[in-house]
C-alpha cells in the first residue's frame, strides 16, 4: 500500500503556482478518487476472502445452540423452583388461567383456539406463523388476545382454501352486516391484509406493536422448542 501511495504522489504533474492553484487541486480530486477506490476495493476484496473462509452450517448450527442455551438458562431461573400444574383438559384451562400464564412460558394453540380455549387471556405476543394460511375471520380472532403480534407469512404463497359452504354462509353474513368490499375473506388474505394495515398504521394509533414478517426462505420451528412449551 505504502508503494501504491509514492506512485500516486509521483503522479502529480502540475507546477504549485500560487497564482494560479486550480489546475492542481483538480489533479489532487481526481487522484483521491482513484486512491479512495483503491482503499474500498481492498476492503472488499478482504471481507470477501473472509467470508469465504466461514462455514455457515457450523455457524449458524452454533448460533441456535447458543441461543438455545441462553433461552432454557432463563427459563431455568424463572420456572425450575416451582410445581407447573398439569392440564388435562380445556375445562381446566379456563379454570386456572392465571396458573397457565404464570407457569407456562410459551403457549401453542391454533388461531381459533387462541381465543376460544381461554377467553378473558390477553398474552404478550402473539407469534403467528404461516399466516398466508390463516383466513381473516380466524387470524382476526387471534389478534384480539395479544398486546402485540409478529405475524409470519409469505404474500406469495397460495391463501387458505374456503369452501364453497363457508362461501355461502360469509356472503350471508357480509350482506347482512354490510361488510366493506376488500375486508371479506372471500376476497382478501388475511396476511396480505396485516402487510397493507402495517404500511398504512401509525404507531400513535395504539400501544400495542405489530410486525409484520415476509418470509424470505422457508423455516420452521425448532423441534426442541416445543419441550418448552
Amino acid at each position: 500500500m505504502d508503494e501504491f501511495y509514492q506512485e500516486i504522489s509521483s503522479c502529480v504533474k502540475s507546477p504549485l503556482d500560487r497564482n494560479n492553484i486550480q489546475p492542481i487541486i483538480l489533479e489532487l480530486q481526481a487522484l483521491y478518487y482513484i486512491v479512495r477506490i483503491k482503499e474500498l476495493t481492498d476492503f472488499i476484496d478482504d471481507h470477501v476472502s473472509q467470508l469465504a473462509s466461514y462455514d455457515s452450517k457450523t455457524l449458524s448450527s452454533a448460533l441456535t445452540d447458543h441461543s438455545m442455551a441462553v433461552l432454557k438458562n432463563a427459563l431455568n431461573g424463572r420456572y425450575c423452583k416451582e410445581q407447573r400444574r398439569m392440564f388435562n383438559d380445556v375445562k381446566e384451562l379456563r379454570l386456572y388461567a392465571e396458573e397457565l400464564v404464570n407457569q407456562y412460558p410459551v403457549v401453542l394453540s391454533t388461531t381459533f383456539s387462541a381465543r376460544t380455549a381461554v377467553p378473558d387471556m390477553v398474552y404478550d405476543y402473539l407469534i403467528m406463523d404461516e399466516a398466508s394460511q390463516v383466513s381473516i375471520e380466524t387470524g382476526a380472532l387471534a389478534l384480539t388476545c395479544a398486546k402485540n403480534a409478529v405475524i409470519v407469512g409469505d404474500t406469495l404463497q397460495l391463501p387458505n382454501v374456503v369452501t364453497d359452504e363457508v362461501k355461502l354462509k360469509m356472503d350471508s353474513i357480509f350482506k347482512e352486516y354490510k361488510v366493506m368490499e376488500g375486508t371479506t375473506v372471500l376476497s382478501t388474505a388475511f396476511f396480505s391484509l396485516s402487510v397493507q394495515l402495517c404500511q398504512t398504521s401509525s404507531k400513535s394509533c395504539s400501544e400495542s406493536t405489530t410486525a409484520v414478517i415476509q418470509k424470505s426462505s422457508t423455516f420452521a420451528i425448532s423441534a426442541s422448542m416445543v419441550g418448552i412449551c
